[in-house]
């Protein structure tokens, strides 16, 4: 993945997504909502989302788990984090990036294959891939 002066954004990860077999969807919504499809279990984790800094801009970050109090995250920047739903929340831009198997799918245990492979590309590039991102 190529990312320029600009960064990239939701749009460029799915590209790379869809070299891994995945299919990605951008969704945009408020905490509460996303608390709820975590509860129900309707948002598959592990999913990107955007965060703001100080600057306006942001930066994403890989959620991978969730309780009833805490949300653990991947920061590029910084590395493993376990932040309050209050923490997560003031940092959160309200979008996020899910993944799923797209149709030409073969191997059920593919997907997690796959989807670490993506991760581990991101988290390789993550000084000109993820602290560049920016929503456009």
């Amino acid at each position: 993945m190529k990312v320029d002066k600009s960064g990239s954004n939701f749009y460029t990860i799915g590209i790379v997504g869809e070299q891994f077999g995945l299919t990605s969807t951008a969704l945009n919504g408020t905490f509460d909502e996303l608390l709820e499809e975590l509860k129900n279990n309707r948002l598959q984790l592990p999913f990107i989302a955007h965060f703001l800094n100080n600057h306006s801009k942001g930066h994403f970050v890989v959620v991978y788990k969730y309780s009833n109090s805490k949300i653990t995250i991947f920061d590029p920047g910084e590395g493993k984090q376990v932040l309050t739903f209050e923490q997560f929340n003031k940092k959160w831009s309200g979008s996020i990036l899910t993944f799923s198997k797209n149709d030409s799918w073969e191997d059920n245990n593919q997907f997690n294959k796959n989807y670490i492979k993506l991760i581990n590309v991101i988290a390789s590039e993550r000084k000109n891939f993820f602290t560049q991102f920016y929503i456009l």
